[in-house]
C-alpha cells in the first residue's frame, strides 16, 4: 500500500457557496487534511484520495444544476479500482441529486455533520496509509443551516401567492362561464361555482404540498426517514379551506366552501415485524452504506451504494421455523439431521432454536419463498451487518469467544453451533444476530465482482455458478467472521468443513 504524509482531498462547490467553503478549507488543514485547488478538474480528481462534492441549494432538486458541475461530476466518477472516493457533502439543508443518491452523504449543517465527515475521511487515510489524527475537537459543530434572508423569503412568497392568484383566475372564469351560460353543452350538469374555486385552490395547495413532500423524501432519505413529514416543510398548512385562502389573496372576490383538504397519510414502517408465520424480522431503513473492504482483494473497490428500505430475519432461521414448511410439503428436510456434536439435531426438541444446517442454496431460497419472503441480496445482507460506519464486526472493532461463535485459534470457541440469539450485546446496528459466526448464511448473489450491482445477471435466479455465503461459522478463523468477508460455494452443497451453512430471509419493506 503505498503511504502518503496527509489525506489529499479536492473540493467541488457552486460559486455562491465560496465563503463556506473557505471555512471549510481552513478547518480542514488545521485537521492534517491537505485540500488540493490548483489544476483542472480532471487533474485534481486524479491526485486526490477523496473528492467532497459540496451542495447547497443553487443545486436542482432531480440533477446536477449546471453543464459544468455535469462535466466535473462524470470526471470524478470515471476513475476505477477505488482510487478516489466521492463524499456528497451538504453545506445546509437541501435536495440531494438523483445522480448521488448511491454516496453516502455527510450534512455539515447538522450539530455532528463535522464529525462524521472526519470519521469518513479517516477510513478512506488509513485505506490509503495516509496520516490523520483522530481528535476531540471534531465535535464541534463546522456550521449551523443559514437563515432565509427577508428578501428570499418575499420571493418565495411571491411565487406562492403567483401560484394561487393563477388558481383563482382559473376559478373567477368558472365562475363566470356557469353563471353567464356561455357554454350550453347537451343536458349539462351545473357545477357550483364555489366548488370550482374550491377545487382550483386545492388543487394549489396539492401542489405546495408534493413539492414539500418530495424535498423531504430526497433530503431526509439517508438521515431519518421515520421521522421527517411532508407537513414539517411545506409554507401552507394543509388543514386550511378554500374560503380562507380566497378571503386572504383575494378579499375581493367572496366564496363560501367548507371544503377542507384531506391531510396526507405519512406512513411510518415498524422498526420490527412478526411475518405470518410468527418469525421476528428488523426494518433496514432506505439510504446508503459503505460496501466492501479494501483489505481483501475479492471486496474491493470499496463503494456506496443505496439500497430501498426492506425486512431482514431478526435470527438465523431455526429448527423449529424450518419444520413447519417440511410438513407443508413446500421443503425438503435438511441431507442430514446430525450435527458436528449431535447424532438427533435436527427434529430434536432441544435444538429447536438452533439454526437450521444441512440445506443447500436451492433448499434455503424455498424456504423464504415458502414464508413470502427471500434471500437478501449481498448488499442487503452487509448493510444489515454493518450498518452505516463501515464496522469490521456487527458490534464493532474487537472479537473474542464472547462476542461470536468460530474457531478462535488456535482452538474452537464451541466446537458446533449454538441456539441463536446466544450473543446478546453482540447484535449489528438493525437489531440482527449471529451475523458473525454460528453458521455461513446463503444470500441470492452470486458471486461475481467488485463493485457490486444487482441490475448485472449475480441476482438471476436460474443463472448458474457459485453463489455467496456471508457472516462465517463455527468453523470459521478470525478473517472469516468479518462483516465484509465473502465466501463462494456451489450452490448445491451444504457444508465446508462440517455442518456449517444455514441462512435467514428478507423482504422488502412496503405500507
Amino acid at each position: 500500500m503505498q503511504s502518503h504524509s496527509s489525506l489529499k482531498v479536492y473540493i467541488h462547490y457552486d460559486d455562491n457557496d465560496r465563503e463556506t467553503v473557505d471555512a471549510l478549507v481552513e478547518r480542514l488543514a488545521q485537521d492534517g487534511v491537505t485540500v488540493l485547488s490548483s489544476g483542472t478538474v480532471e487533474t485534481l480528481t486524479r491526485e486526490s484520495h477523496v473528492v467532497l462534492f459540496c451542495l447547497s441549494k443553487q443545486f436542482n432538486k432531480s440533477e446536477l444544476r449546471t453543464r459544468e458541475t455535469q462535466s466535473a461530476f462524470n470526471t470524478m466518477t470515471s476513475k476505477r479500482g477505488g482510487e478516489t472516493r466521492l463524499i456528497p457533502v451538504r453545506l445546509e439543508n437541501s435536495n440531494m441529486p438523483a445522480s448521488l443518491r448511491r454516496w453516502q452523504s455527510v450534512d455539515l449543517f447538522e450539530s455532528n455533520g463535522y464529525e462524521r465527515l472526519m470519521i469518513a475521511l479517516k477510513l478512506r487515510a488509513d485505506q490509503v496509509g495516509a496520516s490523520l489524527i483522530v481528535r476531540d475537537d471534531w465535535r464541534i459543530p463546522f456550521l449551523v443551516e443559514k437563515k432565509e434572508t427577508q428578501a428570499e423569503i418575499d420571493r418565495r412568497n411571491k411565487r406562492k401567492q403567483g401560484r394561487i392568484a393563477w388558481a383563482l383566475l382559473f376559478a373567477a372564469v368558472a365562475i363566470l362561464v356557469v353563471r353567464n351560460r356561455v357554454l350550453t353543452p347537451p343536458e349539462p350538469t351545473p357545477i357550483p361555482a364555489e366548488v370550482l374555486a374550491a377545487n382550483a385552490t386545492q388543487n394549489a395547495l396539492n401542489s405546495e404540498s408534493n413539492l414539500a413532500a418530495t424535498l423531504t423524501a430526497d433530503v431526509f432519505a439517508v438521515i431519518d426517514p421515520l421521522t421527517q413529514t411532508a407537513a414539517y416543510l411545506t409554507g401552507v398548512p394543509l388543514t386550511q379551506t378554500a374560503e380562507y385562502v380566497i378571503s386572504l389573496y383575494t378579499p375581493t372576490v367572496t366564496v363560501t366552501s367548507t371544503l377542507t383538504p384531506t391531510p396526507r397519510t405519512i406512513v411510518v414502517l415498524p422498526t420490527e415485524i412478526m411475518d405470518g408465520n410468527n418469525i421476528p424480522m428488523v426494518l433496514v431503513p432506505e439510504g446508503g452504506f459503505l460496501m466492501g473492504s479494501d483489505d481483501q482483494e475479492n471486496t474491493s473497490p470499496v463503494y456506496n451504494i443505496y439500497l430501498l428500505g426492506y425486512y431482514i430475519d431478526k435470527y438465523e432461521v431455526t429448527n423449529a421455523m424450518y419444520q413447519p414448511c417440511v410438513g407443508a410439503g413446500a421443503c425438503q428436510p435438511p441431507r442430514s439431521s446430525a450435527s458436528a456434536t449431535h447424532s438427533d439435531y435436527y427434529g430434536n426438541p432441544e435444538f429447536d432454536d438452533y439454526p437450521v444446517i444441512n440445506v443447500d442454496w436451492e433448499m434455503a431460497g424455498q424456504f423464504c419463498e415458502w414464508r413470502g419472503a427471500r434471500l437478501p441480496t449481498e448488499a442487503e445482507w452487509e448493510k444489515a451487518a454493518r450498518g452505516l460506519d463501515a464496522r469490521a464486526h456487527p458490534w464493532g472493532e474487537d472479537v473474542s469467544c464472547a462476542f461470536a461463535n468460530y474457531a478462535d485459534a488456535p482452538a474452537l470457541c464451541v466446537g458446533d453451533t449454538v441456539s441463536v440469539g446466544s450473543y446478546i450485546d453482540t447484535k449489528s446496528p438493525y437489531g440482527t444476530f449471529d451475523m458473525a459466526g454460528n453458521v455461513f448464511e446463503w444470500v441470492s448473489s452470486l458471486y461475481m465482482p467488485y463493485p457490486f450491482n444487482s441490475l448485472d445477471g449475480r441476482e438471476d435466479p436460474a443463472a448458474s455458478g457459485e453463489r455467496v455465503l456471508r457472516g462465517g461459522a463455527w468453523t470459521s478463523s478470525l478473517d472469516e467472521v468479518f462483516t465484509f468477508y465473502r465466501y463462494s460455494m456451489d450452490p448445491s452443497r451444504y457444508a465446508v468443513a462440517g455442518n456449517d451453512v444455514g441462512f435467514r430471509c428478507a423482504r422488502d419493506a412496503t405500507p
